[in-house]
């Protein structure tokens, strides 16, 4: 097999393998949709026109490939390669990429029918130009096709294939400003942006073997089209691989791991300075001790700083910890539309500060007019904002800062009310933390991809408007306020200090001061109260009927004759030695004598006498029952 055979068939298999890799880059966007039941983040204007740029690129494919009459006049331009290098894969593949086009194109149109919750787009003004504009193109060739000798129809191709280039340097733009003005790419597939970047990069590999096996490379000019399309997708392909995996990256995992290193480290920094604090109080009352008070004041204010540290440092862990528990939350909520409405909504409340600050009021309506430099089209001198947004009337589509206070909107919160107070709370500790925490920076630019640099900069200034509900925690900005102690807060510390440590210091025993007369008694005689002010406990005449019962009873109890056989001077309640162990073979109880002269030896008792069935005798039984009376 000679080497043309060899490159022809590499051709070939280069030719089928990026049209399998470009056909199947069309389906990552298709099941994405689906899977998220949702448009949102995949622009509706790439889709027209990557929808007419297929359309195009296959009329010009079939014509190559179809038309007689384009195939003698091309071979007529290019005698040293007559056959043109368009390959049926190029034609199949334009034609099944227009198919799933207009599959796409339905989840816009039809997106009740496809049971799709996203918001509802519209095609921007500029876009329509550009359709329009191109089937105009089309038309005055052909009609120009038709009246002029010199302009023959395979320049009419060639103006279709011209079409599909500059529909495909355009169909991109549109989808790289969404994801630029949403700072994220969710919504849109980056798998198919990985296939057609392969698919592209063998698009020109077999456009350059076609040309070296014809040895003429004058065929990848002629056949311009194929040439550019694969240039201008691999340069759009690395754009939004570069927006994906560096600008806009969804840092998930690192969110999860920087908190789980920075609560151990928080933890850490509270044992160490709660250990630090308990060295300068013992310190502290040595000094109260010995009387240096002028010293031990101005050093109380360290320990002071010090407890206040510790629960800022508490604080912020708790806010870490549920940030920890709601991280799939957060992320799920930040990086899809809603994330892109609370960045808005903060870019809003920031647009509308700074118009205070300068003096120049509020109107409805400011921040979408004006505010957001980097969506509003006012403020552009392209105009970028007017031309992919929907020419003017209201979008439906996030692409500039809404007016949200004004519709009420600041009733909600921005992502969860929770992590809303948990994020500005970090980011208003950040800059005044007690301890460089280098956790603590890393957390603090997750949560500005999260929130946005807008929310971050009212964060730390504490100025979210009031409509939002949101406010920095007042015990976390109490406690992160400079402001030397006061001075009874100082004698407060120093009382406990020598308290806990035994000292006796001047400043712990308080002048209570004279009593009121009120609670004042005279002489101490109950019946002596001059006018009878302080009340006196009513005594009830008589003894109650219990007290009168059980004094009868005693009283019965001594009359009663004792049993036979109970001797005098001894007691009838009997102690049981303990069991006799290998240590204590004979165990004795030792008892108080009842004539108080020490203690007296108590033996073990006999047992009583008992009738042969185990019962005691009567007598037994008298003796004991008169015991418990006594």
């Amino acid at each position: 097999m000679s080497s043309d055979t060899w490159i022809q068939s590499i051709s070939q298999i280069l030719g089928w393998a990026y049209f399998v890799l470009w056909s199947l880059s069309f389906y990552p966007q298709v099941l994405h949709n689906h899977r998220r039941h949702s448009t949102d983040g995949f622009s509706i204007d790439f889709a027209l026109l990557n929808l007419l740029g297929l359309t195009a690129y296959t009329i010009f494919n079939a014509c190559f490939l179809f038309s007689p009459v384009v195939r003698t006049q091309y071979a007529q331009r290019h005698p040293q390669s007559p056959k043109p290098t368009v390959q049926w894969n190029d034609f199949v593949y334009a034609l099944h990429g227009a198919l799933i086009c207009c599959y796409l194109r339905s989840h816009f149109l039809c997106a009740r029918f496809w049971n799709f919750k996203s918001k509802p787009q519209r095609v921007s003004n500029l876009i329509l130009v550009v359709f329009l504009g191109c089937m105009g193109v089309v038309y005055l060739a052909v009609l120009w096709a038709l009246v002029s000798a010199s302009w023959e129809w395979i320049d009419v191709v060639y103006v279709i294939g011209m079409i599909k280039v500059f529909l495909t340097a355009v169909k991109y733009t549109p989808q790289v400003i969404m994801n630029y003005r949403r700072q994220s790419t969710a919504g849109f597939s980056i798998g198919a942006i990985l296939l057609d970047l392969a698919g592209a990069a063998l698009s020109l590999m077999q456009l350059v073997l076609d040309s070296s096996l014809q040895a003429d490379w004058s065929g990848t000019v002629g056949n311009v089209t194929k040439l550019l399309l694969g240039n201008i997708t691999l340069l759009f392909d690395l754009v939004f691989i570069f927006q994906h995996f560096v600008l806009y990256r969804e840092r998930r995992t690192k969110l999860t791991s920087t908190l789980h290193l920075l609560i151990p480290r928080l933890r850490l920094l509270q044992k160490k300075s709660t250990a630090s604090s308990v060295v300068q109080r013992r310190e502290l009352s040595h000094l109260l001790s010995e009387n240096k008070d002028a010293s031990a004041r101005i050093r109380v204010e360290n320990v002071i700083a010090t407890d206040i540290a510790v629960e800022v440092m508490e604080m912020v862990e708790l806010y870490c910890e549920l940030i920890l528990a709601r991280a799939n939350v957060l992320d799920q909520n930040a990086f899809s539309e809603k994330g892109v409405e609370a960045r808005n909504r903060a870019k809003e409340a920031w647009v509308e500060m700074r118009r205070k600050e300068q003096g120049l009021g509020s109107s409805p309506g400011s921040a979408a007019s004006g505010g957001d430099a980097a969506g509003s089209g006012k403020r552009s001198g392209f105009g970028f904002g007017a031309l992919f947004g929907g020419g003017g009337s209201k979008r439906e589509e996030t692409v500039a800062v809404e007016s949200t206070g004004v519709q009420g909107v600041g009733d909600a919160a921005y992502i969860d009310s929770a992590l809303d107070e948990a994020a500005a709370a970090i980011f208003y500790a950040y800059p005044r933390f007690p301890a460089d925490v280098r956790e603590l920076t890393i957390l603090r630019g997750l949560l500005a991809d999260r929130y946005g640099k807008e929310f971050m900069t009212l964060a730390q200034d504490d100025r979210f408007p009031e409509a939002d509900g949101l406010k920095v925690p007042e015990r976390l900005v109490k406690g992160l306020r400079v402001k030397p102690p006061s001075q009874e807060l100082v004698d407060s510390y120093l009382r406990e200090i020598a308290r806990a440590y035994g000292v006796a210091w001047g400043g712990d025993a308080e002048e209570l001061g004279e009593a009121p007369a009120e609670f004042v008694d005279g002489d101490g005689d109950d019946d002596a109260t001059a006018g009878g002010d302080v009340p006196v406990t009513p005594r009830k005449e008589g003894r109650p009927a219990d007290v009168e019962r059980r004094m009868s009873e005693t009283a019965e109890l001594n009359r009663a004759t004792p049993p036979k056989g109970l001797q005098s001077g001894k007691s009838p309640v009997s102690v049981a030695p303990p069991g006799p162990r290998s240590d204590n073979p004979n165990p004795r109880v030792k008892v108080p004598d009842g004539n108080g002269k020490g203690e007296a030896e108590v033996e073990p008792r006999s047992p009583s006498k008992t009738t042969k069935g185990g019962i005691p005798e009567l007598d037994e039984l008298t003796r004991r029952f008169a015991a418990l009376k006594r």
